[in-house]
């Protein structure tokens, strides 16, 4: 190549290079945010299903919207199954010839004894292996846990033995547990039963009252909750396989909601259901017991309906107006209203129930309508003009009028859910003005009747309650008019009905009334303090020792204050490592600082300096001095029975406890399930050996 061909190479490549390099530019600012490479990615993995070759369904009733076997107003069939599949118990209830006995659970805790008698104490020793579900050890939190909550919160089951005890220390690593009573309590056993995972619900934000409304959230028996779906009314449990004694079984087991009464007969007919529990009628028995292969059973239930007067009320502080309230209640037509024709067991005991041993049938008929007339008239009533149609109307309008009044501004509108009234309340009367009732400590208040909290001094607005019906003369004084506030909670058709049909009968009497349906922590908490509720319709558990079940319900000292919730778990968690015990809730580690108490309840009514402010002793309010002394006596009795026959007309002629009927399932079992027994203590049902259920 010749120097000037040469000359014109390098020129071409000069004006080649900027435009390459312009290319090569605009190139890059279109990708700048290039996508990120294709990766080869494993295909996602496939669930596997738990196995379900050994699953058993039972037909039961809804499954309920709560599942703590402690309060009362989560008592059934379904509450009772899990917990007795899922919770661990240092005693567990055998039925024997004699009755129930309660023998020691060696898988869970290898002993359990009285180890001193001054002061009264029981010593546990927790097994070594036993843990929750998700890997954490049961100690000695989750028995000062259940104290701590068993001994403060309302409708609680039975709290009366927790209440008597003064501390709950633990050592050894939180597996040796040393509780400390304030008075003997020969049916300690019973306590501690279905313990709770302390380290899941102390956390949770009223968590012994509503943690367990979806289930449990973690298990330490032999099977654990799987799933619930409260839309199907079905709940499903697994084997739990963290389970450190001999493990189930079965794989699972399904409780689901049995349907209409063909429907639940039919799926036994198709080997659908293996068992049967559920509350119904003497024909559903018979019509089930004709399915080849099929054995039934009437069992009872542990649960009882009752109807409790708030005495913390103006209207309920006066024990006639008491009587005549709970005597104007036809106790079987509430009965209609709440079970239908199912089978159940009336009874008007007040400190036994049906399946109690030494329960006594009292016969209590409802007052007639003069005897009523009179114990108002007694306290001061009288009966007022007689509602016409016309006065309804005006009273109706004038009602109308006055509920324009922009929520904010209407009296009661505090946030506090509100009222929801009766269908046959509908048409509200024009309340009548008054003076505010006395307060509990008010002088004035009758002395059997101390109402154990602080009521309202401001008057309660029944405006959205209806008068009595058309031709009835309403009962009044100083031109008010007697009303009478229902309480129940909302989510209970059985409890909701039964006070519905309360409120019928009160009206036809002349008695002003109407319902107010609460969620559980609403009713049996401020609604009662603040005296939004006269009445309480609900749920008694049945099956817990009838000395504390009648302590439970006259008892009104203040907590005692070693039983205060910690606000962390750390301390108790370090007092466990350590070799001395240390008494959970108090103040410093060692035994030596167990909480003071006394084993004399305070008759006040009223809490203690370091009390709860929300405390609540006893549903109804009522301190009786008398009564408080039967208490005290028969906890530490041990043959409870002569006090117990002396407390009962008692605590009946302080007209505080209507009981309606206790419940009654049908249980039906098929040849093809082995190891099911038809009946078992009442305490566990028929759930007490579900781990040893087989199929065939």
């Amino acid at each position: 190549m010749t120097p000037k061909e040469k000359r014109r190479v390098r020129e071409r490549r000069k004006a080649v290079l900027p435009a390459l390099a312009a290319v090569l530019l605009l190139a890059a600012g279109c990708s700048a945010d290039p996508p990120p490479p294709v990766r080869e990615t494993a295909p996602p993995a496939t669930p596997v299903p738990y196995p379900d070759d050994k699953t058993i369904y039972i037909a039961t009733g809804s499954i309920g919207a709560g599942f703590n076997p402690h309060l009362a107003a989560d008592q059934g069939v379904v509450t009772t199954a899990i917990a007795a599949m899922t919770l661990p118990s240092p005693f567990a209830p055998v039925q024997s010839p004699t009755g129930v006995r309660w023998e020691l659970q060696k898988d869970f805790v290898t002993s359990a004894e009285v180890t001193k008698t001054e002061p009264f104490t029981v010593t546990y020793r927790i097994h070594k292996n036993a843990q929750w579900s998700d890997g954490l050890p049961v100690t000695g939190d989750d028995f000062s846990y259940l104290w701590q909550q068993m001994a403060r919160r309302p409708n609680a089951v039975a709290p009366a033995g927790y209440r008597l005890i003064d501390s709950v220390a633990t050592s050894s690593g939180g597996k040796t547990v040393e509780v400390r009573f304030a008075a003997a309590y020969p049916a300690w056993r019973e306590l501690f039963t279905d313990l709770l995972p302390s380290h899941v619900l102390r956390g949770t934000p009223s968590g012994f009252e509503t943690g367990m409304d979806s289930g449990m959230p973690v298990s330490a028996g032999p099977f654990l909750i799987r799933s619930i779906d409260q839309t199907r009314d079905e709940v499903r449990l697994i084997r739990n396989d963290r389970y450190w004694a001999t493990p189930s079984v079965l794989d699972q087991i399904v409780l689901r909601r049995a349907g209409t009464v063909p429907q639940m007969v039919g799926s036994v007919r198709a080997h659908d259901s293996a068992i049967v529990n559920f509350s119904s009628g003497p024909a559903t028995q018979a019509e089930l017991s004709a399915v080849p292969g099929t054995r039934t059973s009437r069992n009872p239930v542990p649960r009882a309906l009752t109807v409790t007067a708030n005495t913390r009320t103006p209207a309920m502080r006066e024990t006639p107006v008491r009587s005549a309230v709970l005597g104007a209640i036809d106790r079987q037509l509430v009965t209609f209203a709440a079970a239908g024709d199912e089978v159940v067991t009336r009874f008007a005991n007040t400190v036994y129930a049906p399946t109690d041993a030494g329960y006594k049938p009292v016969d209590r008929p409802r007052l007639d309508n003069a005897r009523i007339e009179s114990l108002l008239v007694g306290a001061g009533y009288r009966r007022g003009p007689v509602v016409t149609e016309e006065s309804e109307e005006e009273s109706g309008a004038e009602t109308s009028e006055s509920s324009e009044v922009p929520e904010s501004q209407s009296p009661g509108s505090s946030g506090r859910t509100p009222a929801t009234t009766h269908p046959a309340t509908t048409r509200p009367a024009q309340p009548t003005t008054g003076t505010p009732a006395p307060s509990s400590g008010d002088p004035a208040s009758p002395s059997g009747a101390s109402p154990s909290g602080t009521a309202g001094s401001t008057e309660r607005d029944d405006s959205d309650m209806a008068s009595v019906p058309v031709g009835v003369a309403p009962f009044q004084k100083d031109g008010r008019d007697l009303t009478i506030r229902v309480g129940a909670i909302s989510g209970d058709p059985r409890a909701t009905s039964a006070a519905a049909n309360i409120v019928d009968q009160l009206r036809a009497m002349g008695i002003r009334a109407g319902t107010r349906l609460l969620s559980g922590n609403e009713l049996y908490g401020p609604a009662l303090t603040k005296s939004e509720v006269d009445l309480v319709v609900g749920w008694m558990a049945v099956g817990v020792p009838p000395a504390a079940a009648f302590a439970s319900q006259v008892d009104c000292g203040p907590p005692k204050s070693g039983s205060a919730e910690t606000s962390s778990s750390s301390a108790s968690a370090s007092a466990s490592n350590s070799a001395a015990p240390a008494s959970s809730g108090a103040p410093t580690p060692g035994p030596s600082t167990s909480a003071p108490s006394s084993s004399v309840p305070s008759s006040s009514g009223a809490p203690g300096g370091n009390a709860d402010s929300d405390y609540i002793s006893n549903t109804s309010g009522l301190c009786d001095d008398e009564l408080i002394r039967l208490a005290r006596e028969v906890l530490s009795a041990e043959d409870p029975a002569p006090i117990l026959e002396t407390a009962e007309p008692l605590l009946a002629a302080q007209s505080v406890y209507l009981p309606i009927y206790q419940e009654m399932s049908l249980v039906g079992v098929t040849d093809h399930v082995t190891g099911v027994p038809l009946t078992g203590p009442i305490q566990v049902g028929i759930f007490g050996d579900a781990d040893l259920w087989d199929q065939k």
